[in-house]
């Protein structure tokens, strides 16, 4: 024992089972009978208050998607009236010519002015 060596554990009882701390379940306890009817009204009335909340939300998911859906036609429809309208416009505004040629303006293109060179050294 003084070498250093590995003395094994031994058991009170060589075959004891060993415990795994484990305890049996209790049985259920029973409610009086006055409190056993009163349990389960208490869970008929929450199953019919989600039944009711389910079919509420689904009902108003519908109405959801109604409105979103109507939404979406509104815009589209509003949508196809503004590409016709700018159609229209481009139809009386667009490129027009005077024989054959492009329509003089008094509007001159722009052209970049150049900085002098004392300003761009300020810069």
């Amino acid at each position: 024992m003084k070498d250093g060596a590995a003395v094994p554990i031994k058991r009170k009882t060589e075959n004891a089972p060993i415990k795994t701390g484990g305890k049996k379940p209790k049985p259920a306890k029973t409610l009086p009978e006055g409190q056993e009817k009163f349990a389960k009204n208490i869970e008929a009335k929450v199953e019919q208050i989600e039944t009711t909340f389910q079919t509420k939300l689904e009902q108003q998911e519908v109405r959801f998607e109604a409105k979103l859906e109507a939404l979406g036609q509104t815009i589209l429809q509003q949508v196809q009236q503004m590409m016709a309208d700018f159609d229209a416009k481009l139809a009386i505004w667009g490129p027009q010519t005077s024989g054959g040629g492009p329509v003089k303006t008094s509007i001159k293109p722009y052209t970049r002015t150049p900085i002098p060179a004392e300003a761009s050294e300020n810069l």
